[in-house]
């Protein structure tokens, strides 16, 4: 068997807020939005990134039982990587984004340089970018 990732869905308490984010302060194409039903699908590049309405999932999986719905939970991050982490972090804080850690971390084992935000639903987000 071989599985191919495709797409992370976060099913969010503030549909509105996080589409924002994710379209217009981060850039993501949006490849379709229904309002109707609360959610949009947005193109990161080599993945989708579906957002979904967290009120609407009992409509969607017709339980209750199938899902937690605990908030600002630090298990999981969605990470993005970036060419030039300090110009972006200039025009996120341009923005109005704040920042977890105020200068990044690096990770030289790793590659990478990262810094860390939340979207507007507390979601983690991790910038990264490859060091030289």
């Amino acid at each position: 068997m071989k599985l191919k990732f495709v797409s992370t869905k976060l099913y969010v308490y503030n549909y509105e807020a996080c589409l924002h984010f994710y379209r217009d302060i981060l850039g993501f194409d949006v490849n379709f939005v229904a309002e109707h039903n609360g959610c949009a699908e947005l193109n990161t590049g080599e993945t989708k990134l579906s957002l979904l309405k967290l009120q609407n999932l009992k409509e969607v999986f017709a339980s209750a039982n199938l899902v937690s719905s605990a908030k600002s939970s630090d298990v999981i991050a969605l990470s993005f990587k970036v060419n030039n982490l300090h110009e972006v972090c200039k025009q996120l804080k341009a923005q109005g984004v704040t920042f977890i850690n105020h200068e990044p971390w690096y990770f030289p084992d790793w590659g990478f340089s990262s810094i860390l935000c939340r979207d507007p639903d507390g979601n983690m987000i991790e910038l990264q970018q490859l060091l030289s």
